[in-house]
């Protein structure tokens, strides 16, 4: 396989010119039986799309933001000035010791990622341009939120005054801070861990991630509003529901396990996806449902249990007790869901060196079958990453015939080329170099010819890309010295099987 990388000598202008796209250049077939790509309607269809997901991941990240905002509005102007204090002690260094862990893994796992977003990558190449960036992802930014959130609240502990109650009943000390981080990344823990399990990216399937979270959510902001409860009738009551709403975990857990039972891994990139995202949104809500259900044990344990029970010597009846457990468990459930979130980022959201997309181009060049080998027409095969918007390419070995041959050599390759995504939003496209790193096995050189028909290529896959409104449609291509006709078919959302006729070059 050919590797040809193109690269804009400046930014694209639209065309004003003999080389406009028109209206006119693009027949609508509809439904009209069209023979020569009726059979490419047989390639199995892709996974759901991913870009529903991210972007509620997106959302719910910011909402997270908005209500861990109001909650803090909230603790500080709801207790009487003489409740807020500097914490000492262990408790200080329990909450300090958080935010040094808490920042520590923000850099490290989320440093080179955030640096790659942002700075191009010298030296980088292969199938894609040089400065190739990183897809910052929607569950990569719902884990960033987890890891500002909890710092920040850390650090407010740690060197500020903050609000301090004591619970009516426990009668322990309860920071008000903390339950406000729980009670908003409660909610946004559950979210991620819902929603890149979803199979299906429709609204009403998300609707379960949504209601899981708020049930977690609310769960959680029972441990923020003990301290204000008046009466035993009110904090019992309160106690009941926060139990009610946090079970509801334990079922979900039970419903993925038994649909993870029933999937397999698959043969194809879709199926592979697929029976991963199932498989770390198992891994991620079986790791909430442990460390979560280690919050309501110590919230007694520390508050009541071992103060009961323990010596009045003993360190079980220090009053920091609380807050360092709290501390500590925060600490541990971050990190356990930074791992999850990582893996997820890499194993289903960032396709950055091309590998799934490959893949997938040669899954549909195998569905094609003969026709790619045999087919005197060029048949081009054209996947978009759904985050990035690169365009990877595959165009048949019978790009060569053009001018100069009769039939295919059994030694051509396919090639293989990448657009970036504002290559796609242009109809013009003029560049400075093209580079085609060509192997021995390949009869058809280099040439200057053979160049001018990749780069016509690439000019019908952008503006096969530019169709949306139909799966058929028919393009006539007259650009420079490349004068050819195209059909192409949408089969998907993210692909397109191209079809090219009477490719000269004068």
């Amino acid at each position: 396989m050919s590797t040809s990388t193109l690269r804009r000598r400046r930014p694209l202008a639209t065309d004003n010119g003999d080389n406009q796209s028109t209206d006119d250049d693009f027949v609508d077939h509809g439904q009209e039986e069209n023979a020569s790509l009726t059979s490419f309607q047989e390639v199995d269809p892709a996974s759901p799309s991913l870009t529903d997901i991210d972007r509620s991941m997106r959302h719910a990240s910011i909402l997270t933001l908005l209500i861990w905002i109001l909650l803090l509005v909230f603790a500080y102007t709801s207790v009487p000035e003489t409740s807020l204090e500097k914490l000492q002690g262990a408790e200080k260094m329990s909450a300090l010791f958080g935010f040094v862990v808490m920042t520590g893994n923000l850099l490290v796992r989320l440093g080179p990622h955030l640096l790659r977003k942002i700075t191009p990558i010298p030296g980088g190449g292969g199938i894609f341009f040089d400065g190739s960036q990183s897809h910052f992802s929607g569950i990569m930014l719902g884990g960033m939120t987890t890891q500002i959130v909890a710092a920040i609240t850390n650090a407010l502990m740690a060197f500020c005054r903050v609000p301090v109650l004591i619970d009516p009943i426990l009668h322990k000390r309860v920071s008000v801070l903390r339950w406000a981080e729980f009670s908003a990344l409660g909610f946004l823990m559950t979210f991620l861990t819902e929603a890149f399990g979803v199979r299906d990216a429709r609204k009403e399937a998300l609707s379960i991630p949504w209601l899981h979270a708020t049930c977690q959510g609310l769960a959680t902001l029972g441990g923020l509003l003990f301290p204000y409860c008046s009466s035993k009738t009110s904090w019992y009551t309160l106690l009941f529901i926060s139990v009610c709403l946090f079970s509801v975990i334990f079922p979900r857990e039970y419903q993925k396990r038994n649909d993870f039972r029933g999937m397999k891994p698959g043969r194809t990139v879709n199926d592979a996806i697929l029976y991963d995202r199932a498989r770390l949104s198992l891994r991620m809500i079986h790791s909430c449902c442990i460390c979560w259900t280690m919050f309501p044990i110590t919230f007694f344990l520390s508050g009541y249990i071992l103060p009961v029970i323990s010596p009045p010597s003993s360190p079980f009846r220090n009053p920091a007790l609380p807050m360092i457990f709290e501390a500590l468990l925060d600490v541990l459930s971050k990190l356990v869901q930074m791992n999850v979130v990582m893996d997820v980022h890499a194993g289903v959201f960032d396709d950055r060196d091309g590998a799934r997309a490959l893949q997938r181009l040669e899954e549909v060049k195998i569905a094609i079958g003969e026709k790619w080998l045999k087919a005197q027409d060029v048949v081009i095969i054209s996947v978009r990453q759904e985050f990035s918007g690169v365009i990877i390419s595959m165009v048949s070995p019978s790009v060569a015939l053009f001018p100069h041959r009769k039939k295919t050599d059994p030694q051509d390759k396919s090639f293989v080329f990448s657009l970036q995504s504002e290559d796609v939003s242009s109809s013009k496209l003029d560049f400075d170099k093209t580079d085609l790193s060509i192997q021995p096995t390949i009869v058809s050189g280099p040439t200057g010819a053979h160049k001018q028909r990749l780069s016509a290529m690439a000019g019908i896959i952008v503006r096969a890309w530019n169709i949306s409104a139909s799966p058929h449609a028919s393009i006539s291509h007259d650009v420079g010295n490349v004068v050819c006709d195209a059909e192409i078919t949408k089969l998907e959302e993210n692909l397109r099987v191209v079809v090219v006729r009477g490719c000269v070059v004068n």
